[in-house]
């Protein structure tokens, strides 16, 4: 069985898709993790908070590596052809990563004082997922789906780095680096909250 907008086999779509999703929601979620589960040692120790964020980043490199180990099984099993848009996709999975720990690293000093930012981000992924075109193509038809994918950046960036890894045609590259580039930009801005939020949370922590 095929997508017919892809024109590759579901088994493969329906994997590579929830692969790539899978990067995008360990990368929103490891910023916010590693440091709400280091707060009792960021107010006794005074170690750079930065560190912090490379552990997460670390952690998602390690966890892209057997991604991708499973992934080459798979297209093996499925005998899945590969172009050389194939040399692309480290810089789609980069992108996918920059946008998911641009919103984590957003969203961790508000994590750290709120707990239940995190868990509520864990409740939020799996809706938003059937919103993006993870395990089925986006719609031919106009309506309120295609609607919240047009400003959905995920939308452009999965099934982008979905089509290097399979050989399809490009689907709107122009979108895709503007969102990179853009959340490269919000990336750089969290760091720069991240560094001037976090030493009063951690006084208002410890006292």
């Amino acid at each position: 069985m095929s997508v017919n907008i892809t024109g590759i086999s579901y088994p493969v779509f329906v994997v590579v898709g929830t692969m790539l999703w899978q990067i995008f929601t360990e990368s929103i979620q490891a910023p916010i993790k590693n440091v709400t589960s280091n707060t009792a040692l960021l107010t006794k120790i005074n170690i750079p908070r930065e560190a912090l964020l490379l552990s997460g980043i670390y952690e998602i490199a390690f966890n892209v590596l057997i991604k991708i180990g499973l992934l080459a099984l798979i297209f093996i099993g499925f005998q899945q052809p590969v172009s050389t848009s194939l040399a692309l996709v480290p810089v789609g999975i980069l992108a996918i990563i920059i946008v998911g720990f641009s919103i984590g690293l957003i969203l961790t000093p508000i994590g750290v004082l709120y707990t239940d930012i995190n868990r509520a981000i864990g409740v939020a992924l799996p809706f938003v997922m059937y919103l993006t075109p993870v395990i089925y193509p986006r719609p031919d038809k106009k309506g309120i789906i295609n609607l919240i994918m047009d400003i959905n950046p995920m939308a452009c960036i999965l099934p982008e780095t979905r089509n290097w890894m399979t050989g399809q045609p490009n689907e709107n590259l122009m979108l895709f680096w503007i969102y990179l580039l853009g959340f490269t930009l919000l990336l750089l801005l969290g760091i720069v909250i991240y560094r001037i939020a976090m030493p009063m949370i951690i006084e208002r922590i410890g006292s």
